[in-house]
């Protein structure tokens, strides 16, 4: 077994969230829902979970996006889901269609991230290990552009000033 397809229901608030987890059934996965994850925590004790099937996680995915279709989560308020995984074009975790990536890319221009926003996310970043073959990919990536095309303008002129600064201190430090 690779993964699995499961339902969580809220006795409480009489909810369901339909996912599905690659992965052992023991592993301690809840879900990948913030919402369904707040009501976790805060009530864990009004949650049950039913494996509803396993297999391999093309499969499992398959069927999780079948469910979620079938029972048209997206308009259905007793679900917790809040996608039905037809963006992700079949396959679990990615390949979004062109006009799915059209649509991102214009939301997110001149999208600012606050101070805490680049924060939390250098602090969920740390301790990330990468592997050999990550790291080939991405220097392979970046070889032969220019700092602008790196980093954008404002990146490359702290860059450069970053730069002259630690030569001016290298110079200071050798007299």
């Amino acid at each position: 077994m690779e993964a699995f397809v499961y339902c969580w229901t809220d006795h409480a608030k009489e909810m369901l969230y339909v996912g599905y987890h690659k992965g052992h059934i023991d592993d301690g996965y809840i879900c990948s829902s913030k919402y369904m994850m707040n009501a976790y925590n805060k009530r864990s004790m009004d949650f049950t979970r039913e494996i509803i099937d396993t297999g391999s996680a093309e499969d499992m995915f398959e069927l999780e996006s079948l469910i979620l279709q079938e029972a048209d989560v997206v308009n259905d308020d007793k679900y917790y889901n809040q996608s039905d995984n037809k963006a992700l074009n079949g396959i679990p975790g990615g390949e979004k269609s062109k006009e799915h990536r059209a649509n991102l890319s214009k939301a997110l221009t001149g999208y600012k991230r606050t101070e805490e926003h680049k924060r939390n996310n250098r602090i969920a970043q740390s301790g990330r290990s990468l592997t050999d073959t990550h790291k080939r990919n991405m220097s392979a990536s970046l070889k032969g552009k220019t700092w602008e095309e790196k980093y954008g303008i404002e990146g490359a002129r702290k860059r450069r000033e970053d730069h002259k600064k630690r030569r001016s201190e290298r110079k200071e430090l050798q007299k």
